[in-house]
Parts: C-alpha cells; structure tokens; sequence
C-alpha cells in the first residue's frame, strides 16, 4: 500500500524543516515549491492551512478517485457534479503536491482528454500536539 503523511508541526520547526529541504534541494539544483518535504511527506505550519488545503473539493477530488476511479477530469466533474474548470484547477493543485498525476489521451478521431490517477493508497493526517504525537 502506497501511503502519503499530511504533517503539522511547530511553526519555528516548520520553517527549519523547509529551510533544510530548500539548501538540500538547491544543492542538487531542484525547484521546490516550499511546502513539499519529499515525496512521502507533506508539511503545513498550521492546521487552519492544512484543512484548507483538503477541504471541499480536494478532498471529494481524493476521495472519488480512490473508490469510483473516474478516469478523466470530465468523468471526475460528473461524478462529482461540479465544474469542469474548478475540477480541473484543483487536479493541478493536488499535481503539485504529488498527489495525483495526469496524462492526456489521443484517440483518433476524439477530443484529447485529461486522464487522472491517484498516486497513494492512504493519506494519512498527523499533528503535533506537543508533547505527544497524535495520528488522525
């Protein structure tokens, strides 16, 4: 089973963590976009963000694509009964983050469709509370 860690830590302890990860990724001249940590682990500063990030949409978005395995984002939007345009804006977002990847279909004869596939199995939620870890 493939699995992905949501972490929430400290906020000094955050910015350490991201500053370590920018010199480690400069170092191997990488571009990293701040919050991934590497390729199993996604850290937010705050919960508030964390929850913000897969709330709504992203999260039907995971959800979906875990039991009902649309394969295109027009498949994803039907299911879900939301916009093209904002299925396809958050399916950017969770690409990313690594969550999901996408290729682009060409059938002769047919409209070139967006294919979305899940990367992970499990997404699991862990947050510090201080002295104690706690997994949600």
């Amino acid at each position: 089973m493939k699995k992905v860690i949501f972490r929430v830590i400290p906020q000094e302890e955050y910015w350490d963590t991201i500053n370590d990860e920018i010199e480690e990724l400069e170092e191997e001249s990488k571009l990293s976009k701040g919050k991934l940590q590497d390729a199993e682990t996604v850290t937010f500063d705050t919960s508030e963000d964390l929850l913000k990030f897969l709330s709504g949409t992203t999260l039907k978005i995971l959800e979906a694509l875990g039991q009902a395995k649309p394969q295109s984002i027009t498949e994803l939007s039907n299911l879900l009964k939301k916009d093209k345009s904002l299925i396809s804006k958050k399916v950017k977002e969770l690409e990313v983050y690594g969550l999901v990847t996408s290729t682009t279909s060409e059938s002769p004869g047919k409209i070139p469709a967006k294919m979305v596939q899940a990367v992970y199995d499990k997404i699991i939620i862990e947050i510090e509370t201080g002295k104690h870890k706690e997994a949600v």
